[in-house]
């Protein structure tokens, strides 16, 4: 008999957060057990309250799914780790600059700055788990604009939810600036019936390009038919800040370069 497991899948992440929801899955039993950290889960452990919605901010959490019928049946678990998204804000404050660093969920974070060079490099880092490195360019006065050749990601709540032709949209875009989504949800209902709906999802740290997403939907399209869709990307990734600038400009989308773009 094949031991049991657990499948884990994160329906949605809070960027300004850390709080992440999963749906829990057991596969071979009948409770999954869990513990904060990498430590096997026993039968003294805490069951998972909710199977469906399983919300947490903690960085690392070990599942296992046991058999109450089989109690000596092997049981394989499985650790889950989240992402900790490193943010930063430059104001003036009495005539000073600021740069404040924030991490979520809360780690300590490690920065550098080279006087030779106005640039601060900062990373943030616990429990085995990092953020990526933050790049930030500190000039000598508040200046907020994006610069054209540098890479650079777009985080924006606009693209949560989107319905079909915005999804489609959405898709399109991606290709025509060679732009890669991050933090991907679709659900595909299934038109001619009310009962049956697919869903996928590609979490952190996955990318998929405009073209790939494509290939998806047209695969389930032909497996189920017409579908609706209701799609959500947390993050785009661009080579060239460039490509930003001309799909905003394109589309008239309003944007705060301090809390929605990263460089």
């Amino acid at each position: 008999m094949e031991p049991t497991s657990v499948i884990v899948r994160v329906k949605s992440r809070d960027e300004s957060t850390g709080k992440a929801t999963l749906e829990i899955r057991p596969v071979g039993g009948s409770v999954v057990l869990y513990e904060y950290g990498d430590q096997a889960p026993s039968t003294a452990s805490e069951r998972v309250p909710n199977y469906a919605a399983f919300e947490t901010d903690a960085l690392k959490i070990t599942f296992l799914c046991r058999d109450e019928d089989n109690p000596l049946r092997e049981a394989l678990p499985y650790t889950w780790t989240n992402t900790i998204t490193l943010k930063s804000r430059l104001y003036e404050q009495g005539g000073e600059r600021f740069l404040e660093l924030i991490a979520r969920p809360e780690a300590p974070i490690f920065y550098t700055t080279d006087g030779s060079d106005p640039r601060t490099l900062a990373v943030a880092r616990k429990d085995g788990v990092e953020s990526e490195v933050m790049r930030r360019e500190i000039t000598t006065s508040v200046q907020l604009e994006v610069d054209p050749s540098k890479p650079l990601i777009w985080t924006n709540k606009r693209f949560h939810s989107l319905p079909t032709a915005d999804a489609w949209q959405l898709i399109s875009r991606l290709e025509e600036y060679h732009s890669r989504a991050r933090g991907i949800t679709i659900y595909f209902n299934v038109a001619s019936s009310m009962n049956e709906e697919l869903s996928y999802t590609a979490a952190d740290p996955l990318e998929k390009t405009g073209a790939e997403l494509k290939n998806l939907c047209e695969l389930v399209e032909q497996y189920a038919g017409s579908v609706n869709i209701i799609m959500d990307v947390q993050r785009i990734y661009f080579e060239r800040g460039q490509d930003f600038l001309d799909w905003v400009n394109r589309d008239r989308i309003p944007y705060d370069v301090e809390r929605e773009v990263q460089q």
